[in-house]
């Protein structure tokens, strides 16, 4: 009887496969940080996560809001004869996009190497191109499949490439050298896999399907038009998720580098719960109108109500523990993580809203509001961390972070307020 409800309600279907899709991927993720983080000293693993922080910059920034907005449009139009429209507009414009996001790191990647003040990782940045190119279109297989509400897909492909690169890291790291560049192959290959196998899902259970190929529109200036906000809001996801990591890397040690990144690794896994419910409760919200306002409304509020109960005990339990689970998991040379970990835990708890809040928004095809909000936070980000970064290090990065997350997401909660009211 459990299983027949499960399968007949779409929402709790959907969470379901969403929680698996986050749990136990991040179970094999959060195994690979632990092994790398103990096959380096401190200030080794502070130039990775520092070079590895400029990667995922040069990511989201290469993304340019085509992954979100395709799947905005991919959960519009799904079951529509419209749809394979969609996705090829999808797919051609993220194939255009990398590749001319490649070739510009391949022309400027001395230059860039020179801006971050690292000159000595310049041909890794070369070699990291492909990772790059390879990583744009996974995160778009991602998201496509998030919108055609297929999450099960969407897990294949984050198991597959999170037990790859543990696996072949361990390999490598017992048979050949353990190094950034070896981090970086290995990454690549696992990477391509992954791409493979998705692209092959998507090709087998859409394109071979007739009712979806009837119907021939262009939706290239649809996405693009909407991909715009979502690529400034992508540049504020860098501020809160990046800017901090690198900023250590430019005014302080790779110590604190390596020290706040692994309470960083922690901090940003803890809204577990958030990831899930805007993955797989949040599409629902795609088409929220005056018919089904009241209801979805009540709804919304009953999430966040226990969401508030829940992370409140969480992040408690994370503060009192912390001194005894850092060291233990990843090493008494981590020891000085632990007072970072506690700084980080405000931001940690006011971003676990903000994920729902956010995915509502953009449901809402409200993206706009959200680069809007994210302007003061930015700033105040930025100018916080180049006071406190110099005097206080990784402590003061974490203050930076949690201090300035939050006008964020109280300017979102006050436009979703606005939507659910019809007062937009």
């Amino acid at each position: 009887m459990l299983i027949k409800y499960i399968k007949k309600n779409k929402i709790i279907k959907e969470t379901m496969w969403s929680f698996f899709n986050k749990i136990i991927p991040l179970f094999f993720t959060f195994l690979l940080t632990v092994y790398i983080a103990r096959s380096f000293e401190v200030k080794e693993y502070g130039i990775i996560s520092f070079f590895f922080s400029i990667l995922s910059v040069l990511i989201l920034i290469s993304g340019l809001g085509i992954n979100v907005s395709a799947a905005k449009y991919t959960a519009q139009y799904n079951k529509s004869e419209k749809l394979i429209s969609v996705l090829n507009s999808g797919i051609k414009l993220r194939i255009i996009a990398s590749l001319i996001f490649a070739f510009i790191i391949i022309l400027t990647y001395k230059h860039l190497a020179v801006i971050i003040m690292k000159p000595e990782l310049s041909s890794l940045l070369l070699i990291s191109v492909p990772l790059l190119f390879l990583k744009g279109l996974l995160a778009f297989l991602k998201n496509i499949f998030v919108g055609l509400h297929r999450l099960k897909y969407s897990f294949v492909i984050n198991l597959l490439e999170s037990i790859l690169k543990l696996l072949l890291i361990i390999l490598f790291f017992n048979f050949a050298t353990a190094s950034l560049l070896t981090i970086i192959s290995v990454y690549t290959l696992a990477t391509l896999l992954s791409v493979i196998v998705g692209f092959l899902l998507l090709y087998r259970n859409y394109y071979t399907i007739d009712r979806y190929n009837k119907v021939k529109i262009k939706f290239e200036n649809d996405i693009i038009n909407y991909s715009i906000p979502l690529f400034f809001i992508s540049i504020g996801v860098i501020i809160a998720s990046d800017i901090d990591i690198i900023m250590l890397g430019l005014l302080s040690t790779n110590e604190e580098v390596g020290y706040y990144s692994i309470s960083k690794h922690i901090i940003t896994k803890l809204p577990l719960m958030s990831f899930i419910i805007a993955t797989g409760v949040m599409p629902i919200f795609a088409k929220f109108d005056n018919n089904n306002r009241k209801k979805l409304t009540k709804f919304l509020y009953s999430l966040l109500r226990i969401m508030l109960i829940v992370y409140s005990v969480i992040f408690l339990l994370m503060f009192l523990l912390s001194p005894y689970f850092i060291p233990f998991i990843f090493g008494t040379q981590y020891q000085n993580a632990i007072q970072i970990f506690q700084y980080l835990l405000p931001y940690s708890f006011i971003y676990s809203f903000s994920i729902v809040l956010s995915a509502f928004l953009t449901y809402q095809g409200l993206a706009k509001k959200r680069v809007k909000n994210l302007i003061f936070s930015t700033i105040l980000n930025i100018t916080l961390n180049y006071i406190l970064i110099p005097k206080y290090g990784a402590i003061g990065a974490a203050i930076s972070t949690s201090i300035s997350y939050f006008p964020y997401v109280l300017l979102n909660w006050m436009d979703v307020r606005r939507v659910l009211k019809n007062k937009t």
